[in-house]
């Protein structure tokens, strides 16, 4: 702003100056308004109200302006596109709310969610799914969870036991990998084998993760790398920490004799059923030992279509 005081006032010097050579000397009074008419045009002509202060990446020495800031790159990519020399952002407003899977700490936002689409497990592509279920479950899982982040309501009417199991699993499953998906619990009973219920001559993986877990034969029994588990199950979305999960049931996917919690409907203390550890990658992942049906434990769920 100081420039342009100063440009002012010597213009206004020199219009009091052509005055005092007009009333001084002979010049032509014609002469001496087209000098004063320059003048008043060059006045008002100059910038009003225009004020420049120096800061980052600007400095300003006399009446020069200069940017000396590092040039900025942009990156065309969601939301941002570039024209020339135009930069746009065409996305909305994006909101995140803390919710199922994710977290919000200041201006952190996370994710702890498994990946939202499922794999094929089909005939012709027979990669499927695992996972640890969020809810805790005690030996009769119709009760529908004595934790429940998940929020699921309880088996449909008359649906108690490992098909109570098997629907809190699709439940589960279809709230995070799709409403298509089709899942089952790994529960034995004296009547039902674990194998009996998942795909046969397929590939499990964690989390529809590229980790996998085991392969299957053709009647479903688990075949294990190097005749071990390949990776554990590990954890629910919601936990950071080793669970149990109930089962019932051996690594060969059959039930393993020790309780099924009256085949998934007591949960007393009077009555046992196998668990497995969600953080082992050998055969107790599946069979680590035997608990009263009071215990809060997890599922195993396992995909059987897309």
């Amino acid at each position: 702003m100081r420039n342009y005081t100063k440009i002012m006032t010597l213009l206004v010097c020199t219009f009091n100056g052509l005055i005092q050579a007009y009333a001084a000397s002979p010049v032509s009074k014609d002469y001496v308004d087209v000098q004063i008419q320059s003048l008043q045009t060059q006045i008002s002509n100059l910038p009003v109200g225009r004020v420049y202060s120096s800061g980052t990446g600007i400095s300003i020495d006399g009446n020069i302006i200069s940017n000396t800031a590092p040039g900025m790159t942009y990156t065309a990519g969601t939301g941002i596109k570039i024209s020339g020399n135009t930069i746009s952002n065409s996305a909305p407003a994006i909101v995140y709310t803390a919710g199922s899977g994710i977290s919000i700490n200041g201006t952190t936002i996370s994710s702890s969610s498994a990946a939202s689409t499922s794999l094929p497990c089909t005939t012709s592509d027979p990669r499927c799914g695992a996972f640890v279920s969020n809810n805790f479950y005690d030996g009769s899982l119709a009760s529908n969870g004595i934790n429940n982040p998940m929020n699921l309501s309880a088996c449909g009417a008359g649906v108690t036991g490992a098909s109570c199991g098997d629907d809190l699993c699709n439940r589960e499953g279809q709230t995070r990998f799709g409403s298509t998906t089709r899942w089952v619990a790994w529960l034995s009973t004296a009547s039902r084998d674990a194998k009996s219920m998942i795909k046969t001559s397929a590939s499990y993986f964690r989390d529809n993760s590229s980790v996998i877990l085991f392969t299957t034969s053709s009647d479903g029994t688990p075949q294990y790398r190097s005749g071990q588990y390949s990776s554990a199950i590990l954890f629910d979305i919601f936990s950071a920490a080793t669970t149990s999960s109930w089962t019932g049931t051996t690594a060969a996917g059959v039930y393993d004799g020790n309780g099924s919690c009256a085949s998934w409907t007591n949960n007393t203390g009077s009555n046992n059923a196998g668990e497995g550890n969600t953080s082992k990658s050998d055969s107790s992942w599946t069979q680590q030992d035997s608990t009263n049906c009071l215990q809060l434990n997890k599922l195993y769920c396992m995909q059987i279509t897309s």
